[in-house]
Formats: structure tokens, sequence, C-alpha cells
């Protein structure tokens, strides 16, 4: 691997590290409390994240 490939796959790695440290577990009964609007938004997202 390159020199810059390295670095930029350490790079990535250290900001899902941070992302996990900052996150928390989602349960299912939190998941289904959620309005029918986040549920439709986020149906949508994943729908339409190819075109981004």
């Amino acid at each position: 691997m390159l020199e810059g490939g390295a670095s930029f796959v350490s790079e990535m790695r250290a900001a899902e590290d941070a992302y996990r440290r900052q996150s928390r577990e989602l349960t299912l009964e939190e998941w289904m409390r959620q309005p029918l609007r986040s549920t439709v938004l986020d149906n949508l997202a994943r729908l339409t994240s190819a075109l981004q």
C-alpha cells in the first residue's frame, strides 16, 4: 500500500473509533417510538443515497 494510502486508512479508522466512543446502542423500543416523520425521512434518505 502506498504511504499516503496507509495514512488515509489510519485517519479513517481514528474517525470511526471517535464516532463509536460518542455513540450508544439504540434499542428496539427507542426505534419503535420515533415519530413516523423520522421513519419516512430515514427511508427517503436511504432510497436517494445512491443519487447523492
